[in-house]
């Protein structure tokens, strides 16, 4: 299955500030020791029109220590080669592909949100879809 990314749309952010635990200090912030934990999560939406098309909504919670909190719905739509159905929820391509499509959209959009929000550079981790496959959860 062959399948081309058509569009993307950021659907939703909150970006939650976090209490500081110690003072803050003077001069460059230090963006090395900077912990960022990442969680995500996706659904598949099912074009009713469309059986070639369909959407791929990502949930993303980013928790940097010490600092903030951000959440972030980005849809991403796709055609396929092929009619999709339910068997795309489970398979490999919506758990291993996708993602791997996807990610480094994700990654630059939270990384310079967070840049341009004031909490300086904040590296986010790479993952690895292939080793770490994500479940897939579908919607009609």
């Amino acid at each position: 299955m062959k399948i081309t990314p058509i569009g993307s749309k950021v659907h939703k952010v909150i970006l939650t500030p976090k209490e500081q635990t110690e003072s803050p200090k003077k001069g460059k912030k230090d963006t090395k020791n900077t912990n960022a934990t990442l969680k995500l999560d996706n659904e598949l939406y099912l074009n009713k029109n469309n059986s070639k098309l369909f959407r791929a909504r990502y949930k993303i919670h980013v928790e940097i220590e010490d600092s903030a909190e951000i959440d972030v719905i980005y849809d991403f739509d796709f055609k396929s080669d092929t009619d999709v159905d339910q068997s795309l929820v489970s398979s490999m391509v919506i758990r291993s592909q996708v993602p791997t499509l996807v990610y480094p959209y994700i990654k630059t959009y939270l990384e310079q949100f967070l840049l341009m929000s004031g909490y300086g550079s904040i590296p986010l981790p790479y993952v690895d879809f292939a080793q770490n496959p994500i479940p897939g959860k579908a919607t009609d």
